[in-house]
This record gives C-alpha cells, structure tokens and sequence, in this order.
C-alpha cells in the first residue's frame, strides 16, 4: 500500500513544476467550487461544473447569510459542522464520507496512454469525531448514478488513492491528497469519496464514545495532462509538503530489538541518496511501537530503533547535524484497536522532511 520512499520525497520538485505550469490546463471546471449559479442555494447544484443529482454534497460560501437559530447554516467560516475557512476564494464543498461523493465532467475526455496528475484539499469538519484515511478519485466514461437515499457505500474502484495510513488530521489544516492516473482513453468524468466497505474502513477516533460522525470539506480540485518531458518522473506518487510524515517501507527489525534485518538496507539506502542529494534538507526519525507489552520497555525500543536508523544515515555518510530521533512508544498510534492483528500498522518507523 505504501509508494517508495524515492518516489514520495524526490519528485516533489518535479512536481511543483508540474502543477505551476501555464501551459497545463486544469480540466476541472469550476476548482474551487467559486462559479454559482444560486447564491442562496447550499446543495452542489448550484456550483457551476459539479453534480449533485444522486449526491447530497453541500457547497459552503461566505455569500450565504444564515440567522441565529439556522440549523443548517452553510456560510463560511461558520456553519452546521462548525468553523473552517476555504482555503482559497470564499467557497467549499462538503460530504458525508463514504456514502456521498463529489462528481464534476472534465472539459476534456481523458487521453489513451497519457499520464493526468491530481490533487485536491481536505479538512475534518468540527463535528466530526472520528476520521479516516480511505479516500480516493476516480475517472470514468459514464457519470456514476447512485442511490440518494444513502443506503449504499459509493461503487466504484478509484484509480488514485490517498496514502495509506494518512489520515486527515483533526484541527483546521487543510491537508492534501494527490497521485497520477494513466489513462485508458475517453474517461470524461471524476468522482472524489471513499469507496470502502464499512467492513474494510479503518477510522481514528476523537474519544472512545464517539458517534461515528464524519464530514469532510473539500476545495482546490486540479487534474493536469504530465508533459512528456515530466512522465519518467511520474510513478504513483504524491507531493509532499514540508512537515508531513513519511512512513519507512520495508524497515524491519528483528524482534523486540533495535537490530535491522538485512531486507531494511534498501529502504535505507534510498533515504541516504535522497539526503545526499538535497544537503538543505533535514529529518526528523521518530520509532513508534504496538500498545502490547511494558510501555516503559516500548519508549526505550521505539526510540533504540529510531537512533539505529540515524546510525546508519551517519555511517554513510549523511552529518549527524542534520538529524533528530524521538522514541515515543505506544502513545501516537494510527489505530486505536484492541486487535492484535491490526497492532502491526502502529510498529513504525517514520521520517519528518524539515
């Protein structure tokens, strides 16, 4: 599930190229979700380029007055979900995961064999108190029709997927998702939800009694042809923006010890290239572990781990300064579970870019 690390880090400069190119044209119609054809109107109807037949989405703008005793306000930055500012212009969009989806006709069909980079924004509304990693966007020949009264998750398999384990954070930032597509030709449609099960979701939450409440705002939709020259650059990748995290793939450690097995050296090796690469660059190395055993003999383990991989960054090369370690034991779990066999996601190495 996880892209190489070289693809996630590295092609963040091609990329920046990429999505400020003049001559790349966004097919999304309406981006930002600012064109209106009814001001007053919240559904997504009203947002010219985006379809809300089969979809319930809502569109949140500064330009809808709402009183006191309104329930369902749709203003921004205040609204029925709470508050949270667009991250450009004055509107957003908004969908209960899962069960809702964002679906807009490109102003272009899809060309065969040609390579199409995505990206677009999200942020947790205040009333949800739970959040989820599983989203994705699919491009497709027909539009996807689908049952208003909410009784069914999303059909359809999305092409691009965010990372997995990245889950939208709870707070005000807005957090993007992106990736690239090849396309089998004629797809004119893109649809952005969840499309997972509920059997196959894997949620994070707020409190332990939580509702199960989630809402997602979403704004800032791009989908740009990749120029030729840019396509040997352009695996299954994601632009990575300062501070975000980056899981390790493929470090393995033996049991209950800070020793890497040899199988760990690639992915290591791929850190020390990139590093040696970009010297303006430093990380942070933070080891987690499960919630299983003595949380005092975890903290020491995840954090002996951590400083086995800044070892070996230092040993090849890469100078001490540029590198810090933390070891935080079992207390920054991606899942909070009582399973042991979903406790493995939560034994991790991860690298902060600085």
């Amino acid at each position: 599930m996880y892209v190489a690390l070289t693809k996630k880090i590295v092609l963040v400069i091609y990329f920046i190229n990429l999505v400020n190119c003049i001559f790349c044209q966004n097919l999304v119609k309406n981006p930002s979700f600012e064109t209106t054809s009814s001001i007053k109107s919240s559904e997504l109807e009203a947002i010219s380029g985006w379809e809300l037949s089969y979809f319930s989405a809502n569109i949140f703008s500064a330009y809808n007055e709402c009183g006191e005793e309104e329930k369902h306000c749709t203003s921004v930055p205040y609204n029925y979900n709470g508050f949270q500012y667009a991250r450009t212009g004055s509107n957003y969009a908004g969908i209960f995961i899962l069960k809702e989806a964002l679906q807009t006709r490109l102003i272009d069909s899809l060309q065969k064999d040609s390579l199409y980079y995505i990206e677009y924004y999200v942020s947790l509304a205040d009333s949800s108190d739970c959040t989820i990693w599983q989203l994705g966007a699919a491009f497709t020949k027909e539009p996807l029709k689908y049952n208003s009264l909410h009784t069914e998750v999303i059909k359809c398999n999305p092409q691009v997927y965010n990372t997995a384990n990245r889950f939208i954070p709870f707070g005000k930032k807005w957090m993007k998702i992106c990736g690239t597509y090849k396309a089998t030709g004629r797809e004119q449609y893109l649809i952005i939800s969840g499309f997972v099960s509920p059997a196959y979701e894997i949620r994070k939450y707020k409190e332990p009694d939580s509702r199960n409440r989630l809402y997602i705002y979403f704004d800032d939709v791009l989908v740009k042809k990749v120029p030729v020259e840019f396509e040997i650059y352009s695996l299954d990748t994601c632009i990575q923006e300062k501070g975000e995290t980056i899981v390790l793939e493929n470090l393995l450690f033996e049991f209950g010890k800070a020793q890497l097995i040899e199988e760990s050296k690639p992915e290591l090796l791929k850190l020390v290239s990139f590093l040696k690469e970009y010297p303006q660059i430093n990380v942070k190395i933070c080891g987690h572990s499960d919630e299983v055993g003595n949380e005092s003999f975890n903290i020491e383990l995840s954090k002996n781990r951590a400083n086995t991989v800044k070892t070996y960054l230092v040993e090849n090369g890469i100078m001490l300064e540029r590198i810090e370690t933390f070891g935080y034991g079992s207390s920054k779990p991606i899942v909070s579970t009582k399973f042991r066999e979903q406790q493995q996601v939560n034994r991790r190495v991860e690298i902060v870019i600085n």
